[in-house]
């Protein structure tokens, strides 16, 4: 267990902070290089790096607020809201750096022109990458630790600082979540090569005969959410390996709030699709629009509405 890294006089350099720092910047490398491949304006990209990053810090410290603190903790954090800002104080939430990213990025795409499904998928590898990273520091610093187990592979703990169950094994949580990550990066990297009609990629003849077999589309967005989606399946049962004790339960819910959040994840990105494959369907078919696809319309023309409603000036 490694909380610190070192100490900069009387100011600690926590081990959580500079691997999410890590993983922010080696993702937005990433992200650079596959948007120079994709032929996008970079002053765009880089806008939209820049505010995804201060979107997803912000999301990130107040869904864990919400979403793992205890009713006395938030009233405390209702009283001191300052304190919900100290980025470089451990405590983020995917959750809500996703979410709150996701939001931040649609608003600039439907603004400044990008193709907002195609960005979304050529964004999955960098986040992947940096995921893999942050959970990498997570389980460094001790954060998030499993319920005890006999497996070969399980992890002891003997740090005092440790706050789960010490010189017991227990799962390691976040290395599962670390190396799901990893293959998560490779495959979107194998997806958008393959899509893009390179079937000489090393890694092809894994990738393109499973996109055959599974239906893949290739159409803009299929990606993005078919990775939230196994994602969040994912997340919801390595949930059940955490210690109970790093969850907060609220009155009257028999899920977890990471559980729940999970849970909306999934069917968001699961219907939405299904959605945009029927939709591509029907195009390539030439057949007419079904009530509904024309209601989804409707909405997205809504949603471009209110996107340009918001102040926004291109230098």
């Amino acid at each position: 267990m490694l909380p610190y890294l070192a100490k900069i006089g009387t100011i600690p350099i926590h081990t959580m902070a500079v691997f999410w720092c890590l993983g922010y910047l080696t993702g937005a490398i990433l992200v650079i290089v596959l948007a120079r491949r994709e032929g996008l304006r970079m002053d765009k990209v880089l806008n939209l790096m820049t505010l995804g990053i201060i979107a997803s810090v912000i999301g990130g410290k107040v869904s864990a607020v919400l979403l793992l603190t205890s009713p006395n903790q938030l009233t405390w954090f209702a009283r001191h809201p300052a304190e919900i800002l100290k980025i470089w104080e451990p405590g983020f939430s995917f959750y809500g750096v996703v979410a709150f990213a996701t939001l931040a990025g649609l608003w600039y795409t439907l603004r400044s022109g990008l193709p907002v499904y195609r960005t979304a998928d050529f964004f999955i590898p960098g986040v992947a990458l940096g995921h893999a990273i942050q959970s990498l520091g997570d389980f460094l610093a001790g954060a998030h630790p499993g319920i005890p187990t006999d497996l070969p592979w399980g992890v002891v703990f003997s740090n005092p600082a440790f706050r789960g169950i010490s010189n017991v094994p227990l799962h390691p949580v976040m290395l599962y979540i670390s190396a799901l990550s990893s293959v998560g990066v490779l495959t979107a990297y194998g997806w958008l090569q393959v899509r893009k009609g390179r079937e000489k990629f090393f890694l092809s003849f894994i990738f393109y005969p499973a996109f055959r077999v599974f239906r893949f589309r290739f159409f803009g967005g299929e990606m993005f959410f078919l990775s939230g989606a196994f994602y969040a399946c994912f997340r919801f049962f390595v949930e059940f390996f955490r210690d109970p004790r790093t969850l907060i339960w609220y009155p009257n819910c028999p899920l977890p709030q990471t559980q729940v959040a999970c849970l909306v994840f999934f069917i968001l990105c699961w219907g939405w699709y299904f959605a945009l494959r029927a939709i591509w369907e029907t195009e390539q078919k030439g057949l007419p629009y079904r009530s509904w696809m024309k209601l989804c319309f409707q909405l997205a023309e809504v949603v471009r509405w209110l996107a340009k409603r918001i102040p926004y000036k291109e230098k």
